[in-house]
């Protein structure tokens, strides 16, 4: 185990009418606590399971492996900025590693 809490408070955040701040997974504060070595994020397309779980991984300062997002129409500047809204609790300190998403 390496993460024991993820938590998220929508008041801090810089705008509510934009993607991803405009989620419904996001309207309220999110405490997400780890008691197991693996977690599943599971929901609808677009609920945010992915936009999150990037999240994660930027405040933990883990590296994305990814490909160019060559497939979106425009650019959301907002998107890549929910890191900045999490904290994370550490069970001994951070830790490297790396995300390969299924993309890639």
């Amino acid at each position: 185990m390496f993460l024991r809490a993820v938590s998220l408070d929508p008041a801090r955040f810089p705008r509510r009418d934009r993607y991803p701040f405009n989620l419904p997974l996001l309207r309220e504060p999110l405490e997400l606590t780890l008691s197991r070595p693996v977690a599943f994020f599971v929901g609808e397309n677009g609920s945010g399971k992915s936009t999150v779980l990037e999240a994660i991984v930027r405040r933990c300062d883990i590296h994305i492996w990814q490909k160019p997002k060559r497939h979106i129409a425009h650019h959301n500047p907002d998107e890549a900025t929910l890191w900045r809204y999490l904290n994370v609790a550490w069970v001994n300190g951070p830790v490297p590693g790396g995300l390969f998403s299924a993309e890639t």
